[in-house]
């Protein structure tokens, strides 16, 4: 099968995600609720996602993951059609007829990403190394009684063979791979439906 039918496959998975509308609505989303009641969501949801945290101070409203592996399901394309070849890989980075995603939330659900650069440089340059990617979140309530909003960030970093530390990916550089900002969306409108009853609709944009 044709990398452009590959690239079909993906956009046709990819559509029943949520929109661009829906992650910008969510993120700049206001909610007029107690803090108590906004925390708890935040809580839950982080830790229904990454259950081992670094950090959950409710003084300061802040909610930060350990580090968590990220499993990768890689779709190959075979030499008699799609070889749909389901195997849990620690490649970060795609090729030539191969589509890579990411488990996103609970419940096994995938989210197809086409990784159509075929990028091969890990977060220092490394050529086509091998190692295991990891993902923390980090989850800030700011704002003042009753006008409450959610900051959601996340970070990628590789272990490679050898190597006793992590190597973070610098957000935005092209090393870092394409699933990082799809889990903090994720994240983000995990957090917002717990809240939508919440939202003062005049913030919402």
């Amino acid at each position: 099968m044709s990398l452009a039918k590959l690239v079909v496959l993906s956009l046709a998975a990819a559509a029943c995600g949520p929109s661009l509308a829906e992650v910008r609505r969510a993120r700049n989303a206001v909610y007029q609720a107690d803090f108590q009641e906004v925390w708890r969501a935040v809580s839950e949801e982080v830790g229904k996602r990454y259950p081992q945290l670094r950090a959950r101070d409710p003084a300061t409203g802040l909610v930060w993951s350990a580090w968590t592996h990220v499993k990768t399901v890689e779709v190959t394309d075979g030499e008699d059609g799609l070889g749909r070849e389901e195997r849990q890989r620690h490649d970060r980075w795609g090729g030539v007829g191969r589509v890579r995603t990411s488990m996103v939330g609970g419940g096994g659900k995938f989210k197809a990403i086409l990784n159509n650069d075929h990028r091969t440089r890990g977060p220092e340059g490394e050529q086509g190394e091998r190692g295991l990617d990891f993902f923390q979140a980090r989850v800030q309530i700011v704002g003042d009684p009753g006008a409450w909003r959610v900051e959601v960030e996340g970070e990628a970093a590789a272990l490679f063979p050898g190597s006793p530390t992590l190597r973070p990916y610098p957000r935005g550089s092209e090393g870092e791979p394409l699933w990082v900002q799809s889990r903090i969306d994720e994240l983000v409108l995990g957090i917002h439906r717990r809240l939508e009853k919440r939202e003062l609709r005049t913030a919402a944009r």
